[in-house]
């Protein structure tokens, strides 16, 4: 085997190592994000239903669900009073979302607003506590009092489905919006133990046009 051969040995031999070393760089790189996934689960988030907004339309009737955020993670899931959970103010301790309308004729639209739960949660519905506000002047307002996670038995003649929990239901007949924040909690007797609490929920909005 000549010089030539002997280095062309070599530098297959280097680069097959070098591949090897890459594969295993991107295998570990890929297992750590896998396990920052798994750690970042593990708390409270709200997340709406789509990242952009839903849209109902009617011929010059249209119903848009937009978010001043894409979701809220609670990572500090400790027990709290009532009192205190209404009160949370803080970043990521609150969800904004609003619902605009904009309506040509005679026509009404029917709206609900809802909460599903999604992914794996460790808590049990009474474990949770869901506060709904309203803007009204510059000023929130409660709209539903603090409650437990309380899912519904069947769908709404509006198209809410089974198993969410109804937070609020309104009504538009022209252009308008309203403005909501939401806020959820685990409730003061909730036992701690050494399993993860979480407990996801995701907002809906589902609406009827009535002409």
């Amino acid at each position: 085997m000549n010089m030539k051969e002997i280095n062309n040995t070599e530098n297959n031999t280097e680069n097959k190592e070098s591949k090897k070393v890459n594969i295993l760089v991107v295998l570990a790189l890929l297992i750590l994000i896998v396990v920052v996934i798994g750690v970042a689960i593990t708390s409270f988030f709200f997340t709406t239903k789509n990242q952009t907004h839903n849209t109902i339309n009617s011929g010059n009737i249209s119903l848009q669900y937009t978010e001043d955020t894409n979701g809220i993670t609670i990572t500090d899931a400790m027990p709290m009073t009532d009192a205190t959970g209404k009160k949370l103010s803080g970043i990521g301790e609150y969800f904004d979302f609003s619902i605009l309308s904009t309506i040509s004729g005679n026509a009404k639209i029917d709206y609900e607003v809802s909460a599903e739960k999604v992914g794996d949660c460790t808590l049990t519905n009474d474990e949770v506590r869901l506060y709904l506000e309203e803007e009204n002047n510059g000023i929130y307002e409660s709209v539903m009092e603090p409650k437990s996670f309380t899912p519904i038995s069947e769908q709404t003649s509006i198209g809410t489905p089974e198993g969410v929990m109804i937070l609020d239901s309104g009504s538009f007949t022209g252009n308008d919006d309203v403005h909501y924040r939401l806020r959820m909690w685990v409730a003061e007797d909730t036992e701690i133990s050494e399993l993860s609490r979480r407990f996801a929920v995701q907002v809906l909005v589902n609406a009827k046009i009535e002409t």
